[in-house]
């Protein structure tokens, strides 16, 4: 079995196996963690979304990490899988929360989730997840379920990015943020939020679980992408000795994150109460929208300054 500790960072359930094999073999992957910045405002949905470049473009071209992905579609498959990947390297799969017995949703609700498997005896895997608060090993016995989903395998290869790769990867995701009109995207969400008449339909559906209603899920991802795009940022100022340079652009998205913090701290109160209030919605997407701006401003001074 891979000895491999899931990792402490701020990442979402994608995010969170990928950087535990990162770390687990010693591999850099922080370039990777810009793939985060980004927002959508769906026209069908107050909940809003992530619409990041792809992240393993990122970890192959700057860090040698290759993310090969297939599908399979019953329990005999994945075991199929395992067993051919697993002496290679650590498997990284998707599941449904709903059936995993250390999480706030089992048995209660469908819920989209990654797991790095580390090793396979009969019908029973273990595995790491991210959002498990242990350092140890989860023991799962998968015999009695249904399984489909979707299976991500690594392979590494050493790679030696330039200053161009650094540069390249930085004007790459400010393009696909001006591309995706983020700003207009906040805004408009800012409109439909303030536009919402309570939430009474989310705490039927969720029973008071807070924790599992999609807009404060998307709020959190939302804050962790920001500190984790700050991460990144100062890795790359790091690797261009230009971190003094860098450090506005740091603090920016820092200050964002906190920002996407507020937000979420203020829905809760808000949801709890059924009560929601507009001017404070207003302020708190107010404060989101001025912080991306500067964030987006800083960054794409900083990079055209780089010859």
């Amino acid at each position: 079995m891979w000895k491999i500790k899931p990792t402490s960072g701020k990442y979402n359930c994608f995010s969170g196996p990928i950087i535990s094999y990162a770390e687990g073999f010693n591999i850099d992957y922080q370039v990777g963690l810009l793939t985060g910045w980004g927002f959508v405002c769906s026209d069908n949905s107050y909940v809003p979304t992530q619409n990041g470049i792809l992240l393993g473009k990122i970890l192959k071209q700057i860090h040698g990490i290759f993310l090969d992905k297939c599908e399979f579609s019953n329990k005999n498959e994945l075991l199929q899988l395992l067993s051919n990947e697993l002496p290679i390297a650590p498997v990284m799969i998707s599941v449904d929360a709903i059936d995993c017995p250390w999480c706030l949703t089992h048995g209660k609700y469908s819920m989209l989730h990654y797991l790095l498997i580390l090793g396979m005896k009969n019908e029973i895997i273990y595995c790491i997840d991210s959002y498990f608060p242990s350092d140890g090993v989860v023991k799962w016995d998968i015999s009695k379920k249904s399984w489909a989903g979707e299976c991500i395998t690594f392979k590494t290869e050493k790679v030696a990015p330039e200053k161009k790769d650094y540069i390249f990867q930085l004007n790459n995701v400010i393009e696909h943020v001006r591309r995706s009109d983020m700003i207009n995207e906040l805004i408009k969400y800012r409109d439909t939020l303030v536009r919402k008449d309570s939430f009474s339909e989310e705490i039927s559906l969720y029973h008071n679980d807070y924790y599992a209603m999609p807009i404060l899920i998307a709020f959190q991802h939302l804050y962790m992408h920001r500190y984790n795009n700050a991460s990144a940022i100062k890795y790359i100022g790091e690797k261009l000795h230009k971190e003094e340079l860098f450090s506005p652009a740091v603090d920016a998205f820092i200050k964002t994150g906190n920002c996407y913090e507020k937000m979420k701290s203020s829905l809760i109160k808000q949801i709890i109460t059924n009560k929601l209030l507009p001017t404070k919605i207003q302020e708190n997407m107010n404060a989101i929208i001025e912080s991306e701006t500067t964030a987006l401003e800083i960054l794409e001074k900083i990079v055209n300054s780089i010859k």
